[in-house]
């Protein structure tokens, strides 16, 4: 068990498969954590919700969308969705 993100993320970059760490949140872990990650895997639904907590807001100056896939809704999901990877625009890369 962690006591700290910091923590969090030694014991998970030590553990096998470490070369790549998931965070699953809420809002606030996601606001403590974004600024710490390289990559974001986000899935976007179409539809609205009830709720007060969201995710922060992609900023595009520093994120660059660089896959997409979209999944039309079916029989077993009532909403479409895209599955957006973007990663974090770094000096070189501007």
């Amino acid at each position: 068990v962690a006591t700290s993100l910091n923590e969090a993320f030694d014991i998970a970059r030590a553990s096998d498969g470490g070369e790549e760490v998931f965070i699953i949140g809420g809002a606030f872990v996601y606001e403590q954590t974004i600024d710490l990650v390289d990559r974001l895997y986000i899935t976007f639904v179409d539809g609205h919700f009830d709720g007060n907590k969201f995710f922060p807001v992609i900023d595009p100056k520093k994120w660059r969308e660089v896959s997409r896939r979209r999944k039309e809704s079916d029989e077993q999901n009532k909403y479409n969705m895209d599955f957006v990877v973007f990663n974090r625009v770094t000096a070189q890369g501007l």
